[in-house]
């Protein structure tokens, strides 16, 4: 099951890479979104150019998703995920509506207004220029208290930081990377640079099937050198966050493993290591560590030489580095035919620590090899993790898989199956006109949280009405269907336009009601039944039913665009019940 899974997230990364897509979840979480050519949509102009691409077959002819009555929705999986609840808040299980987007071809850019469930509209947009929201007068929740929501596109973040300090905008929100440029806008009164405790990490990808990081003894070593607040002060100038586990903070079970297990840097602990492994002042390990040096900005050959100074500070290392083109390095990393130590970064496709941990253990991790292609473990830790991890997947009780989890990462660190370093935390600035609610998480950077999410219903804006919002962002829309959205700004701009059956409470990762009021899980964890609100509603005022989210849900699984994106987050775990 899960080894399938990998193999489509792995095949949207290589998508990634060959598109230079900033995609939700892949190794390639920082590079620039494809540019699309100049799209002008208004309610009174038809667009030639969107995109609607033909089904591709999927294998099934029938899912086991069924609807119940008018207002529940069943859904039987494949096995037990017992984080299929965080499935069910992204963007693919948002409903579309039936007249936008047809059901057997994507429609990637509709003519607006577009309509969807949540609280806003899209009213007109222009790809590469901006996009206009306004109120979902058929919103079933509380109504937004901005009037007008105008997204600015910006092609670099020095023309953004400078609209934003002429007050051209209220708000910049990806990316905004630099030191430099935020220590600028720091100063700047009236102007607020928070940081969002969510964003991607980096990390090292250590191949435990090639020399000498086969080695136990050396995998330690390499832990305890590292001095990862060195690296956040003298390259990120203070702005990343150190890393202790590959799950950041905020999320479902997350612990310090790797300062628990190596309170790192311990020079008298990595020389120990050496010892037993057989090395010493005289006889020094020689290893090459691996980076692309135009893949994650200049800053990343400044953090390999720190890691080379913190390694070769046990008098018992020699260390060389060897830079790699991207496209190369990728699929020797990943293939685990090739380097023993890298390094690479990570993002989401769903904010759960599961996601974080079983891409780098299951079906060869990534590049990590602490298992074969067919899931069997390497060693006895590594047995250990994969139990563990699979009794966290397959538990509907969040207690108990919080506690499984940290358990996971207590041997994950022990076994030094990849080494997490640092978090590269997004920042969003905004003048202090603007709020977010005093009563939800992360207030200080607006409610966005670790989900990632910007949700533009609970911020305000001083003023009298109507009032307007302008926010700036360097991202580029690439599809506007759910079905197809497999990039960041994609699935932010639909968890606006749109809510899936659960959502996230603002700045956190606790799950809440979206859609659907309740939910049932059969005990052995396989059926969800979801209960759907009835006053949810398009903004056409078009009323929500079973039988059409089922419309949506087949849409998304039948439907094949480039990679399976959408799909990927569905196929591998909803149930086929017939087979083409």
């Amino acid at each position: 099951m899960r080894t399938r899974l990998l193999s489509l997230l792995f095949a949207l990364a290589l998508v990634a890479v060959a598109c230079g897509s900033d995609t939700v979840a892949t190794t390639t979480a920082e590079t620039t979104p494809t540019t699309l050519p100049p799209v002008t949509t208004t309610p009174e102009t038809t667009v030639a150019s969107t995109t609607t691409l033909a089904p591709e077959p999927t294998g099934c002819a029938e899912w086991a998703i069924r609807a119940v009555d008018d207002l529940t929705v069943e859904i039987t999986l494949q096995d037990a995920f017992g984080y299929f609840p965080q499935m069910v808040t992204g963007a693919p299980y948002i409903p579309t509506h039936p007249d936008i987007f047809p059901e057997d071809a994507l429609n990637d850019f509709p003519d607006a207004p577009i309509y969807g469930v949540g609280p806003w509209i899209i009213t007109s947009y222009t790809i590469g220029e901006d996009m206009v929201m306004e109120p979902n007068p058929f919103y079933f929740g509380e109504a937004p208290s901005i009037d007008r929501i105008i997204v600015r596109d910006f092609s670099d973040p020095v023309t953004m930081v400078s609209a934003i300090e002429k007050g051209d905008i209220d708000i910049a929100w990806r990316t905004i990377a630099s030191p430099d440029l935020l220590d600028q806008l720091d100063g700047i009164d009236g102007l607020t640079v928070a940081t969002v405790p969510g964003g991607s990490i980096r990390y090292l990808i250590i191949n435990h099937a090639l020399t000498p990081t086969d080695d136990d003894n050396i995998r330690k070593a390499i832990a305890s050198a590292v001095d990862r607040d060195e690296i956040v002060d003298r390259v990120g100038a203070g702005r990343w966050e150190p890393l202790y586990s590959m799950v950041p903070p905020g999320f479902l079970g997350v612990t310090e493993a790797f300062d628990d297990v190596y309170q790192s840097p311990d020079l008298d602990a990595a020389r120990g290591y050496l010892e037993a492994a057989g090395f010493s002042e005289s006889n020094k390990l020689e290893l090459a560590l691996n980076y692309p040096p135009e893949h994650y900005g200049g800053t990343v050959g400044d953090v390999m030489q720190v890691l080379i100074e913190q390694l070769e500070a046990t008098g018992m290392m020699e260390v060389t580095l060897n830079a790699q083109e991207w496209s190369t390095y990728v699929g020797a990393v990943i293939g685990g035919e090739d380097y023993a130590v890298s390094i690479l970064g990570w993002f989401f496709d769903y904010p759960d620590p599961s996601n974080y941990l079983e891409p780098f253990v299951y079906s060869g991790g990534l590049g990590t090899r602490v298992t074969d292609a067919d899931n069997n473990p390497i060693g006895e830790r590594a047995t250990e993790l994969v139990d563990l991890l699979g009794q966290a997947a397959v538990s509907t009780d969040q207690d108990e898989r919080s506690a499984l989890y940290g358990q996971a990462q207590e041997v994950y660190a022990e076994e030094v199956v990849t080494l997490p370093l640092w978090f590269e935390a997004e920042h969003v600035i905004y003048w202090d006109r603007v709020s977010g609610d005093p009563s939800l998480g992360s207030v200080e950077s607006l409610n966005i949280g670790p989900s990632f999410d910007i949700n533009y219903s609970v911020m305000d804006i001083e003023g009298d009405s109507p009032k307007t919002l302008i926010v700036g962002t360097t991202d580029t829309i690439a599809q506007f269907d759910s079905a197809d959205a497999y990039a960041i700004r994609d699935w932010e701009v639909i968890r606006n336009t749109g809510i899936g059956l659960l959502t996230f409470r603002p700045g956190t990762t606790e799950l809440l009601p979206g859609i659907a009021e309740s939910y049932e899980v059969s005990d052995d964890g396989t059926v969800y039944t979801f209960t759907l609100r009835d006053d949810v509603a398009f903004g056409d005022g078009l009323p929500l039913t079973a039988d059409l989210y089922i419309r949506h849900l087949n849409r998304m699984l039948n439907l094949d665009g480039s990679g399976g994106v959408g799909g990927a987050l569905g196929r591998p775990y909803i149930l086929c019940s017939v087979e083409n």
